[in-house]
């Protein structure tokens, strides 16, 4: 059985890993600063999976308590939208 079907966080894997490949196509193509709007755009939509989605959906993104692993992604997220506001274009 492949992982993407398992049932077991399969699809969480599959989404950030198409995630981050247009991350990194937007990194080549865009520059630094749409960049890191994308990537704070998927550590919010990571947050945002964590909080509401069970763990059985997320599988290996749950790794902490779901309070913890929001608040270190939104932390992580608001951090990098600021960096990417403050860098120069």
């Amino acid at each position: 059985m492949s992982a993407a079907g398992s049932g077991t966080g399969g699809v969480a894997v599959a989404v950030a890993s198409v995630a981050l490949v247009t991350v990194a196509v937007v990194a080549l193509v865009g520059g630094p600063r749409p960049t890191g709007y994308l990537l704070a755009a998927v550590l919010a939509g990571a947050a945002l999976a964590r909080a509401v989605l069970p763990i059985r959906l997320v599988g290996p993104f749950a790794v902490r308590s779901r309070g913890t692993d929001v608040t270190v992604c939104l932390a992580l997220a608001l951090a990098l939208a600021l960096v990417s506001f403050l860098a120069p274009s």
